[in-house]
């Protein structure tokens, strides 16, 4: 968020919006106000949030030839949000607002292109966060196997007239 105040210098306020894995819903992850005085939380229109995830592409609210904005019906100046997307999988949308001076159809484009490197930066961290829990699973299970096995006895006993024998079959990954 503080590179997108760098980039857009007419920016106020910009935020990163991502769907939580679970529920679905979008959240705030972060966001930044160029004015620390306002510290409140970021107000996404859902304008914005419709149309970029019905769109899966950039969007320009508001008029920037007069940076009024009126005409959206939430507010004055100027938001344009885009999605974080990457090969169909949509992850969540970044947003940025001036209240004051306006974005042009390029600014949209440059936050696009941010965009979808974000969304592949997500989709990565969340492929290796799979990768982990997956290799933790396999690891307990292991360990659960060999743990199972440990309780057959070691030799079976020498009965007169008896033949014992020992057989271990794992119902699924562990169990028998």
């Amino acid at each position: 968020v503080d590179a997108l105040l760098d980039l857009f210098p007419q920016a106020e306020d910009v935020g990163v919006l991502v769907e939580d894995e679970r529920t679905g819903e979008l959240k705030v992850q972060c966001q930044k106000h160029r004015k620390q005085a306002f510290g409140g939380d970021l107000r996404v229109p859902g304008t914005i949030i419709q149309h970029v995830v019905s769109d899966r592409r950039g969007v320009l609210l508001g008029d920037p030839s007069n940076g009024t904005g009126e005409e959206d019906g939430e507010g004055v100046g100027t938001r344009m949000g885009a999605p974080l997307i990457y090969h169909g999988s949509h992850y969540g949308v970044v947003y940025v607002e001036s209240k004051t001076a306006g974005f042009r159809q390029e600014d949209v484009d440059l936050l696009q292109a941010i965009a979808t490197q974000a969304g592949l930066a997500i989709h990565a961290t969340r492929v290796a966060n799979q990768l982990v829990r997956r290799e933790k699973l396999e690891r307990d299970l292991r360990v659960a196997r060999q743990l199972q096995r440990s309780l057959l006895p070691a030799s079976v006993p020498q009965v007169v007239g008896l033949d014992f024998a020992v057989h271990y079959e794992p119902a699924y990954q562990i169990g028998g």
